[in-house]
């Protein structure tokens, strides 16, 4: 079976987790580049993970090679990030928040289908609740902040809310 080459762009701590997994778990996909805007954080993710290059955002984004970009960028960069691996024509993974505004969301799918791609979000938050996490920061969950926060101090995590007043387990 032909696996799909991944590039992982953003070198920070969540990318740890998503490498784990993928080596782990998802035995379709080969990581074969990652990418951060200080060249040293995607070397040092290469060397603890066994992917083959480390490189800069361009160079990620005209690998021939590369038909998946999992975007691991800071949230306030994502809807930019994202033109950029679809316009390069790459098929996207994104952590929340995809985009800013239900604007930019509809201009960033129109762009996704324009190129011929697919996008792909965290599916849903009971996935999201399985993952081994500290702390939550809980945004663009609208209508049910309060379950959520509910559970996840239930869980034990610490919590930050953009829209409740939550308070964290002492």
């Amino acid at each position: 079976m032909k696996k799909a080459k991944v590039g992982i762009l953003g070198c920070g701590v969540i990318s740890r987790t998503y490498a784990a997994d993928i080596l782990a778990f998802y035995h379709n996909l080969k990581i074969e580049a990652c990418a951060a805007s200080r060249i040293e954080s995607a070397r040092k993710l290469a060397a603890e993970f066994g992917i083959p290059k480390a490189c800069t955002v361009e160079q990620l984004l005209t690998d021939p090679e590369i038909e998946i970009v999992i975007n691991l960028t800071p949230p306030q960069l994502h809807e930019e990030i994202n033109r950029k691996i679809l316009s390069a024509g790459k098929h996207l993974f994104s952590e929340k928040p995809f985009a800013l505004t239900l604007k930019d969301a509809r201009e960033v799918l129109a762009l996704a289908e324009e190129k011929g791609v697919k996008v792909a979000l965290y599916p849903n938050f009971e996935d999201f609740f399985q993952h081994d996490m500290d702390a939550v920061v809980l945004a663009n969950y609208a209508n049910e902040h309060g379950v959520y926060a509910v559970r996840c101090l239930e869980a034990g995590k610490h919590v930050m809310s953009e829209v409740l007043p939550v308070e964290t387990p002492a």
